[in-house]
This record gives C-alpha cells, structure tokens and sequence, in this order.
C-alpha cells in the first residue's frame, strides 16, 4: 500500500508460546552459497533487518537454485541463548534443527523458511512463478 493510499496493514498477532504460525510468501529463488551442504543452517537477510533461516534441504550442493514459497515463524523460548540449537517440527513431520541467531532474545519471534526445494539444473521447478529475489547470506 503506497504512503497515504489505503489503511495501513495490520500486523499479525505473534504466536503463542509452544506454537508456530505457517505462511506463505511470494516464492523467492536464491543461489545456494557454494560451500553448501544438505543440512546446513543458513541466515537470508531479507532487508529492513528481516532474517529467515534457512535449514538446506536434501538434495542441496553448492552453487544450486532454492526456491522458497512459506515461513514458519515461531516464539524463541525462555532460557534459549544465541548459539543454542533448537528442533522444529515442520508440517510434513520432518524435524529441523534450527540454530539461534546471534541477535535472538528469548522470546522474540524468529521465522524460518519452509518448504523450500531444490530446483532442477535448469532453474525450474514446474511452477514458473517464482522470481528471483536479492537476498543476502549472514
């Protein structure tokens, strides 16, 4: 919504402790870093200080293309410290090991980036509407 057109949006109430929240999101295609491994867990800033993490599917190498269609946001519990490592289920049941970031307080929301898959050598994925983002790797 452009300044002074429209009311302005309303935030979304954050979720309660224990829970999480599953969003979409306008799908974004990002490079793996090169050193990438299946597994690893990666930070994205998405600008104005927003940061998914992003746990590396199976499947990924370095170099290839990701695409993201959803988050995961979800409060830090008490007593969670930067650096300690956290598991989430996901909705498909798969459990994802998510690292606190260093900037993290017990109980601020952290999002994390779900599902996200590996594109095929040619960059497509079936879909065709995803557009590339620019995103930055912390």
């Amino acid at each position: 919504v452009a300044a002074g057109k429209g009311p302005p949006a309303t935030p979304q109430p954050l979720p309660a402790p224990g829970t999480a929240r599953v969003s979409s999101i306008t799908p974004i295609r990002v490079d793996a870093p090169d050193d990438a491994e299946e597994g690893d867990l990666v930070q994205l800033g998405l600008g104005a200080g927003d940061i998914l993490l992003l746990s590396l599917p199976k499947g990924t190498f370095g170099g290839c293309q990701l695409e993201i269609t959803g988050q995961i946001e979800f409060l830090l519990p008490e007593g969670k410290l930067p650096g300690d490592v956290l598991t989430l289920e996901v909705p498909s049941g798969e459990r994802v090991l998510v690292s606190v970031p260093d900037n993290a307080l017990p109980g601020s929301s952290l999002k994390i980036a779900y599902p996200v898959k590996v594109l095929d050598k040619e960059g497509g994925s079936g879909d065709g509407d995803a557009s590339s983002s620019s995103v930055q790797w912390e």
